[in-house]
């Protein structure tokens, strides 16, 4: 078993641990593993009985693969590339392999949280029992691959919000805070503030190498036929969704002015998802026309960015209740 598989795997238990203690009850889900090409990061159901949790464990050696290319890469032609994201990740430090090899096992824990997290999300807050036994649909799956979603549009654009907004509060939950800080080796994580910009770059990098990708063209599609938001409106979601997390958490040490600028973010990811776009561009031997920065920008125009108050307003108003009786946690208010 490789080490990514093995770490995604240690995840999940540890998750089901967490609930076994705080509940006093197993949480009963069956964990499957698929070597398919499949660029996504799996899915969750629920057949009545118990849960699944199919990971396709592909997005998770190319999120690997990535990073390892861009941290510890050897050849001369990624030097600069690898020394740039370096100072970006360290401003004030010299590259140092030692630090560059913890910086990727990080992002990768980070990124496959991101992954994990989304799918517990769909169990935890109810969505597939849900599905189940309010909408009478034995499928009762969740897709990352929205197409495969059969539940109405509307629904399935509303639950894959909330499924963001339980990763991103669970992942800020567990990275920034000190003693969190504290146990990174060498303290390459400065502080808590360091923990959540990583947080970002990690999410950039999901939604960028994923197989809807935030840099690859694609036309544009009628927000209301889509199961899932666009990815660069779902990313803008997702961010907004750890600043206020952070913000809850940290009540005392509040993020500085600039990184709760949800148009500083904006500008922002185009230069930490441009790295992922060279990637990409590499291994699909495709142009910059393809897989660019500059594709999909209609994604975050003010009609996609409305749309995300309206499926919070849906949620809060229409779905919650029925969430409520199937959730294994308080949902959010």
């Amino acid at each position: 078993m490789g080490s990514s598989q093995q770490s995604a795997l240690e995840k999940i238990e540890h998750l089901k641990n967490l609930y076994k203690a705080d509940k006093n009850e197993e949480l009963d889900i069956e964990i499957e593993v698929h070597v398919e090409s499949k660029i996504y990061g799996g899915f969750s159901r629920f057949d009545g009985e118990k849960y699944s949790l199919v990971l396709y464990i592909d997005l998770i050696y190319t999120v690997d693969n990535f990073l390892f290319t861009l941290l510890e890469g050897v050849l001369p032609e990624n030097e600069a590339a690898r020394k740039g994201f370096f100072n970006l990740l360290l401003p004030k430090e010299e590259y140092s392999l030692e630090k560059a090899k913890i910086f990727q096992m990080y992002l990768r824990d980070m990124c496959i949280d991101i992954i994990i997290y989304h799918e517990f999300g769909h169990i935890l807050n109810g969505h597939l029992r849900y599905i189940h036994f309010d909408l009478k649909d034995n499928e009762s799956t969740m897709h990352m691959d929205s197409s495969l979603n059969f539940i109405e549009p509307l629904e399935s654009r509303t639950l894959e919000l909330d499924a963001d907004s339980f990763a991103a509060t669970r992942i800020i939950a567990r990275y920034a805070h000190d003693k969190s800080v504290e146990q990174v080796p060498l303290r390459v994580v400065y502080n808590k503030t360091h923990a959540f910009i990583l947080n970002i770059i990690s999410a950039v990098f999901v939604f960028s190498l994923s197989y809807n990708s935030l840099g690859r063209k694609k036309p544009k599609a009628d927000l209301n036929e889509l199961k899932y938001l666009p990815p660069r409106t779902r990313l803008d979601h997702y961010i907004q969704c750890c600043i206020n997390a952070y913000e809850n958490l940290n009540k005392d040490e509040p993020l500085d002015k600039d990184f709760k600028d949800m148009d500083f973010w904006r500008e922002v990811v185009g230069n930490i998802e441009e790295n992922a776009n060279i990637y990409n561009r590499d291994v699909f031997s495709v142009g910059t026309q393809e897989i660019s920065r500059d594709n999909n920008l209609e994604e975050l125009q003010e009609e996609n960015l409305n749309h995300i108050h309206d499926l919070n307003n849906y949620w809060t108003n229409r779905l919650r209740d029925k969430l409520v009786k199937y959730a294994y946690f308080e949902l959010a208010k």
